[in-house]
């Protein structure tokens, strides 16, 4: 083949190259207006209908593009959330990736993409199923946004006033937390309360509820008072926050400061119209819960001598026994009546040589030993819990004394 038929046919293989990069590109340009036309289209229909998504979702199309991409997030669980996050967007919803199997894995994607700029704790993003989302949804878009949590505190635009370190301390919590048990537990922590005190705030809605910065403040003031007095029943706890909270809306200078738990649960029982029922009580007698005492005789050598001791664990069987032990120990051990006499729990003194030790609470049918306290409400030292222990093995009780 001539130079001349060699140049000719490579021009025109070219020739065909160009003309079969131009259709392809002609094809392509035509398959993405096709594609846009039914993306319209289906949006279109989708108004028209009415879908699940309107009409009080805006961003339809922002819908379309989840429900391609993670269809799981628009269960009716979570459907409420992702409306939220659909109003604030300022990123392309079309770059987002999912990632993990789960809803909530792929939730939390999704308001990482839309919201984060930094990374954010996980427990965080629960609040969009809080009682106050509405409150707690923008305070959590500002810390993913950067702004400091511990700034907000100070200035007020959070209605709790914590301190850095306790923000700090908020902000580390285990990502199985959600955002107001978190926050509560901060403040039990922070004034020396129990588990078991934290558990049953947080089963009422006072707990589970932010309120505004006066009423905050009043209910951390609460919080305080209780966890200086930890031997309060807790079974009363309920009636008793009513009656605060009723006495706090009666009385706007109402304040927990200076105030007795048995001189509280009186004006409780006032309260309730039940102080003649109370006084009968008082008057009465418990029935035994089926434990045995306890009961050891030790020699000890001392340099004086040989010193012999007498420990005993004897159940409270009578309100005026029950009485007499708050008194000693001034503590509220009193408040334990009605659960005494419904069988529920048990109360026992710890004693040496006569002399009152502590005071220990059992739960019954859970067959546990839940509380120890001494005078002004004192942890147990390690002689009397080497007794308590002794004794709760003799008769079948584990000690699970609540505890972080």
């Amino acid at each position: 083949m001539s130079k001349l038929s060699k140049r000719l046919a490579a021009k025109e293989s070219w020739e065909n190259r160009k003309a079969h990069r131009a259709l392809l590109r002609e094809r392509q340009a035509l398959d993405a207006v096709r594609k846009d036309q039914n993306v319209q289209i289906q949006i279109a229909r989708d108004n028209k209908k009415k879908s699940r998504f309107s009409p009080d979702c805006e961003n339809v199309s922002f819908f379309h593009v989840v429900e391609s991409k993670a269809p799981k997030l628009l269960d009716k669980e979570y459907l409420g959330a992702v409306k939220v996050l659909s109003r604030s967007t300022k990123k392309d919803i079309y770059d987002w990736v999912p990632q993990g199997k789960g809803r909530l894995t792929q939730f939390i994607s999704l308001a990482e993409y839309i919201w984060a700029e930094y990374p954010v704790p996980k427990f965080l993003w629960s609040v969009f199923w809080e009682q106050n989302a509405n409150i707690l949804c923008p305070i959590v878009q500002r810390i993913a946004a950067g702004e400091s949590f511990a700034k907000m505190c100070q200035s007020g635009d959070f209605p709790l006033p914590l301190n850095r370190n306790q923000c700090h301390r908020f902000l580390n919590s285990p990502a199985d937390r959600n955002f107001m048990k978190a926050l509560r537990q901060i403040q039990f922590e922070t004034h020396g309360g129990s588990a078991r005190l934290f558990q049953a705030w947080m089963s009422r809605d006072v707990g589970r509820t932010l309120h505004s910065s006066e009423t905050e403040v009043f209910w951390d003031s609460v919080i305080a008072w209780l966890c200086k007095n930890p031997m309060l029943d807790l079974n009363q706890l309920g009636p008793l926050l009513d009656y605060i909270a009723y006495r706090k809306n009666q009385d706007k200078d109402f304040s927990m400061k200076g105030r007795s738990v048995l001189a509280v649960i009186r004006g409780m029982n006032e309260w309730h119209g039940e102080l003649t029922k109370q006084r009968n009580f008082e008057e009465s007698n418990y029935k035994p819960s089926g434990f045995k005492c306890g009961h050891w005789e030790v020699t000890k050598k001392e340099r004086t001598g040989h010193i012999h001791e007498i420990w005993r664990i004897e159940e409270i069987l009578t309100s005026k026994e029950l009485h007499k032990e708050g008194s000693t120990h001034h503590h509220c051990v009193a408040s334990y009546g009605r659960s005494i006499s419904s069988g529920q729990t048990s109360i026992w003194s710890m004693s040496r040589n006569g002399e009152k030790m502590i005071t220990i609470e059992v739960r019954n049918l859970q067959r546990r030993i839940v509380q120890a306290r001494g005078r002004y409400n004192r942890m147990y030292d390690s002689e009397e819990y080497k007794y308590m222990l002794s004794w709760a093995q003799d008769v079948g009780l584990t000690i699970d004394i609540g505890r972080w």
